[in-house]
């Protein structure tokens, strides 16, 4: 009944998030989840993420969901509205952060979109707070990464050497790791010279 009447209202978030309902995924987290293992559109993603939120304004998972997929909207926006969705995301991902500080994926997008717009610092304490949130380390060597990439940018050779040690300990196989430290070198070469 409330299917039909979202279908015939033209609301095709909220008729989605219904359909999800009936199949059994009762709550927001759940049929979030859902609608990234489905692998949908970035438009999708963030309808779903826009009518969960109107279920639950205060669910931080819907927030990091629609922060996340706006971040990958703005990598891919053409230059006149990647500003505008920047921004957008920015401030979704801090709604989710601020409402729990343990969305890990939250931090790590906001380090991501803070090392590629040049705000090193801010990334680095990001990524600092994804690893510390993301309790089951799923997205720790990327973190990690993220991590030595802005302390080669803040030209923090040190910590860059600590935590690319750490990842090199923990993930030995990971070929990012293994180059690590002959990337730092490099980054390191020119302060040499100076």
């Amino acid at each position: 009944d409330k299917l039909l009447t979202a279908v015939n209202a033209g609301d095709d978030a909220d008729a989605a998030m219904f359909e999800l309902a009936e199949r059994g995924f009762k709550t927001v987290f759940q049929q979030l989840v859902a609608c990234i293992i489905s692998i949908r559109t970035r438009d999708e993603v963030l309808a779903a993420a826009d009518a969960a939120i109107r279920i639950a304004p205060d669910d931080p998972v819907a927030h990091e969901l629609r922060g996340v997929a706006l971040v990958g909207l703005w990598f891919e926006a053409p230059s006149e509205k990647a500003d505008s969705i920047g921004r957008e995301a920015e401030l979704e991902l801090g709604r989710a952060i601020s409402l729990d500080l343990n969305v890990a994926r939250a931090w790590e997008a906001l380090s991501a979109y803070y090392l590629y717009v040049g705000r090193f610092g801010e990334a680095r304490q990001a990524s600092a707070q994804a690893q510390q949130a993301d309790a089951f380390l799923l997205s720790e060597p990327q973190i990690l990464r993220w991590q030595i990439l802005a302390d080669l940018n803040l030209e923090h050779y040190d910590a860059a050497r600590q935590t690319c040690a750490r990842g090199a300990r923990w993930y030995p196989l990971e070929l990012a790791f293994m180059n690590c430290p002959y990337v730092i070198l490099g980054w390191s070469a020119g302060d040499l010279k100076s």
